[in-house]
């Protein structure tokens, strides 16, 4: 152990007055909030370079009548409010719950499929059909606002983890807001643009719809979508019928 030989003699402290301690402690105050202001900022940037990346993720698709109406009633209270946000409308054939993004080597696609695989085989419990409610809208930043996550969120919080630990131990990233400690599971409604919340406070705490989920897929982030303007699937892997 390093020894300390600085100079141990005790010295006479000249204590500060009250407007010097005010004034020191409001400075450590700031510091601190612009510390974990920094902080927040130097993960968004990280996070940021590491999505260029991310070319898949394992979601659950949302496919029922009920679902899709409900989103594209959002879009009609954002578009009646204001035309322009049209553009920023996520179409309502990609609905889906995002579970996991990561970036996969084409070469390790069969790789990845196995770690599904793996993960439902050794979390059966995990593979079994269950319903989702999709009730009230809310936000994560200025540009976007996506559906939250009602009955069966739990069990999405579930799927997250297990895969999450699948994946990592097998040596790949995942994605900072599909890491457990932060993942929230959630629907995006509209983003790229700012959109006032007056555009859908009437339907802001609406119920959107119910659905049974009977499998999950791995999805491209980068190949063309579908003939039918879905997703690119990768992989699609059903629940047990039971």
């Amino acid at each position: 152990m390093a020894k300390y030989q600085g100079d141990c003699r005790e010295k006479v402290q000249e204590i500060p007055d009250t407007k010097s301690l005010a004034a020191e402690n409001q400075k450590r105050d700031t510091h601190t909030e612009s510390s974990a202001k920094d902080e927040k900022q130097a993960g968004e940037q990280v996070e940021q370079k590491a999505r260029v990346r991310n070319n898949v993720f394992v979601a659950v698709q949302l496919s029922s009548e009920e679902v899709r109406a409900g989103l594209a009633k959002v879009h009609q209270s954002c578009t009646k409010f204001s035309p322009q946000l049209e553009s920023l409308c996520v179409p309502t054939i990609r609905a889906h719950i995002t579970l996991l993004v990561t970036h996969v080597p084409e070469d390790k696609l069969q790789v990845a499929k196995d770690l599904v695989n793996t993960a439902l085989k050794t979390n059966s419990h995990l593979a079994k059909k269950f319903e989702v409610e999709l009730k009230g809208i809310s936000s994560f930043t200025e540009t976007g606002i996506h559906a939250e996550v009602g009955k069966g969120s739990d069990t999405l919080k579930e799927l997250n983890r297990v895969l999450e630990n699948t994946f990592r131990e097998a040596g790949f990233r995942v994605t900072y807001m599909t890491r457990h400690d932060t993942y929230t599971p959630h629907v995006t409604i509209m983003r790229g643009g700012e959109i006032p919340r007056q555009a859908y406070q009437d339907v802001a705490d609406s119920s959107l719809g119910t659905e049974e989920i009977t499998g999950i897929q791995l999805l491209s982030m980068t190949k063309p979508f579908a003939m039918d303007g879905y997703y690119y699937c990768e992989g699609d892997f059903r629940f047990d019928s039971e």
